[in-house]
């Protein structure tokens, strides 16, 4: 960051070096963040009151007897079934069947379906409450016995002997599946994808249709690979389905807020893998940093002045635990999803969590080098953002992004390969009669952009540069109402060349980018070389103009100067040197052999070699490789009451969560008291009575 301090992100290096979170309640920000936790082992006690994903769709409680705490023999054996069960199991202590608050928690306490069956093991059925839930539990009862030791009492659909080793989650699973199976209970899903595949989850923090890159991934991959996707938009719109042409789905849904702790209860499920847990440390640390003020909140990120730029980021870290809670809500319902593909970095927190309750690989596709993207960000924003990248990228199975450049700034950040995957539009989506420039037409010669505005991208050059060119060459900017358009379209009026020779079309759907651009002479890629992100970028439009078959003339920047000149596709020459783009554009315009040689030349390389087809194989090769062992399935979406459960499943009832004797709630008190005193206190009084406060912070929390 600026004068060399780096933001005090702090990951630490080792669990030792950590300060400890508590795994199940969240942790009011009473400091900076000087360590972070680095994530855990797996546990060996069973988790209260939540209720890991598994394969199914079937949630069940799980009643023992837990004598001796986490330590005791039934509190292992809980622990086992838990992991290893295939359902949604939930353990509740039979002998202390209390809500926070420590009141009884009886059958009545739940919603209806809350649980599809009850599972009760040996030591379980002497405790006195457990009896009365036998006797009231509408679902499927399932009881467990010792071997030899006899039928167990009360009411039961199913016994299942157990041995002296210990509970093996299998049999029990099957004796849960076959009795509801047996009472038509058993789960069914809402939807179904239109055909069995090797499952992929492409997620990503917009809707799906606004990058075409989604869909190149979609529709190029072989069968049996099926390529799904999910995303999010605007909170004001509704959220929309469909299957596509070759039947995979096809989500967006409006972005939710994320829920204060959220990200501790999701620690419930991901323990044990890495990618997870690195995730959600990185959440649970851009939450704290967000309840953060003042000067505690300027040491946390590494800014020094409390400016617009630090301000700005606390949106910025909002969106990623928004964007997170949303992906990870929406897609938790889904079953036999085979891997998950997170498009650009606000993705990837909610993709690593999904890797680890569906169990599969996660594969990370940077569409950009986003602690760049922004060419107004701050120097300690890029380095927080290349810190979090750094932070999560390592723990992907595979990645990929879309120049070589790119790819290898990332490798030598990060310490991991990338893959090359260049965005190119599919051979199929080239138009048939080939090169548009092939017959010169009569009249002026149309320069055009198709594309986005926003800064860097080279638009003011040039209309700056226009008022220079022949008076025979059209400037034709085509892309989407916003801001920055506005303001280049003012800039052109400053030129008196508005409507005259400058001109702003509206914009055209991303399927209709290539028949637009048959109808210019020269494609511009006007990009600027700032940053590393725009130095090395790909733009779909490159290979939108020559899908088209016109001549390309572009601004220097890498690989884009490399791809253009290679293949003798147009003409690459510095855009802030504005006589020598004036001079450039004069000469294509003068030239109609000059524009057909290289629009043939353009063609030429699409149709051989710059296509989505040829420049993906090595990536869907790879993909491959990691589904090889996945069986083919379809894609089932269950209700959101079969995804990722936490306490608000038991809340909705008249009690608050379970758990006494497990773990205590966040609804305490003292605890709540202390962060709502802390939060109004001065900020220097807090440097003063920041080790009294974390003293308290320990006795109440645990910490």
């Amino acid at each position: 960051m600026q004068g060399g301090r780096l933001p005090r992100l702090a990951f630490a290096a080792s669990a030792r070096e950590a300060v400890r979170i508590p795994r199940w309640i969240p942790i009011p920000a009473l400091s900076p963040i000087d360590r972070f936790p680095a994530g855990g082992v797996p546990s060996a006690a069973p988790r209260a009151g939540f209720l890991p994903l598994g394969e199914r769709a079937e949630r069940v409680l799980f009643l023992c007897a837990c004598e001796g705490g986490a330590e005791s023999p039934a509190a292992a054996a809980a622990a086992r079934y838990q992991a290893g069960s295939r359902h949604a199991v939930t353990v509740l202590d039979a002998r202390e069947l209390q809500d926070a608050r420590g009141r009884s928690l009886a059958p009545a306490d739940l919603p209806p379906g809350a649980f599809r069956a009850l599972v009760a093991e040996p030591s379980a059925l002497d405790c006195p409450q457990a009896a009365v839930w036998l006797q009231l539990f509408a679902g499927v009862r399932v009881l467990l016995y010792p071997a030899g030791g006899g039928q167990p009492r009360g009411p039961c659909d199913a016994v299942v002997a157990i041995d002296a080793a210990g509970l093996e989650a299998g049999p029990v699973d099957d004796a849960v599946a076959a009795a509801l199976q047996a009472r038509g209970l058993a789960c069914v899903p809402e939807v179904a994808a239109g055909r069995p595949g090797r499952n992929v989850l492409v997620v990503v923090p917009h809707r799906p249709r606004q990058d075409p890159r989604l869909n190149w991934i979609a529709h190029g991959a072989a069968a049996p690979v099926l390529v799904h996707q999910l995303g999010v938009h605007d909170p004001r719109e509704p959220a929309e389905s469909a299957l596509d042409t070759r039947g995979a789905l096809v989500r967006s849904h409006p972005t939710a807020r994320y829920a204060p702790g959220e990200a501790v209860r999701w620690r419930a499920f991901v323990t044990g893998h890495a990618g997870a847990q690195a995730a959600v440390d990185t959440l649970l640390w851009m939450e704290r940093v967000l309840q953060l003020r003042g000067e505690a909140y300027l040491e946390a990120i590494g800014a020094w002045a409390n400016d617009a730029r630090a301000q700005g980021l606390r949106w910025v870290l909002q969106h990623f635990l928004d964007v997170s809670a949303t992906l990870v809500r929406q897609a938790s319902p889904l079953r036999n999803v085979d891997a998950v593909v997170a498009a650009d970095l606000p993705a990837l927190p909610g993709a690593f969590i999904l890797g680890a309750l569906f169990r599969v690989p996660v594969v990370f596709d940077a569409h950009e080098f986003w602690p760049e993207a922004d060419l107004g960000a701050a120097l300690f924003e890029q380095q927080l953002w290349q810190a979090v990248e750094r932070r999560l990228v390592r723990h992907a199975a595979l990645r990929a992004t879309v120049s070589p450049g790119l790819a290898a700034l990332m490798q030598r950040l990060y310490g991991v390969p990338f893959l090359v995957l260049p965005n190119a539009e599919p051979r199929s989506s080239a138009l048939a009669a080939g090169p548009a420039a092939a017959a010169p037409r009569a009249g002026p010669c149309r320069f055009l952009f198709q594309g986005g505005f926003a800064r860097g991208r080279g638009i003011e050059l040039l209309i700056a540069a226009w008022p220079r060119v022949r008076e025979d060459a059209q400037l034709v900017l085509r892309g989407p109402a916003g801001e920055w358009r506005d303001r280049m379209i003012a800039l052109a009026r400053g030129t008196g060349l508005l409507e005259r020779r400058i001109f702003f079309p509206p914009a055209v759907a991303e399927s209709e980018m290539i028949a637009a651009a048959a109808g210019a002479e020269v494609g511009l890629v006007p990009y600027e070389p700032q940053g590393a992100n725009h130095r090395h970028c790909c733009p779909n439009k490159m290979s939108q103009y020559m899908a088209a078959g016109l001549p390309i003339l572009a601004n220097d920047t890498s690989f884009v100067r490399e791809v253009v000149q290679a293949s003798g596709a147009g003409l690459v020459v510095d855009f802030s040197d504005a006589d020598a783009l004036a001079a450039a554009v004069d000469r294509l315009a003068a030239d109609a052999p000059l524009r057909q040689r290289h629009a043939l030349q353009a063609r030429r390389h699409f149709d051989g070699s710059f296509h989505w087809e040829a420049l993906s194989a090595h990536f869907y090769e790879e993909v491959s490789n990691l589904l090889r062992d996945r069986p083919v399935r379809e894609l089932q979406v269950f209700s959101a009451a079969a995804g990722v459960g936490d306490n608000s499943l038991l809340a909705r009832g008249r009690k608050r969560s379970p758990g006494a004797g497990f773990y205590r709630g966040w609804g305490d008190s003292p605890t709540r008291l202390a962060e709502r005193l802390w939060r109004h206190t001065p900020e220097p009084l807090r440097r003063l009575a920041r080790p009294l406060a974390h003293r308290v912070r320990v006795l109440l929390v645990g910490a």
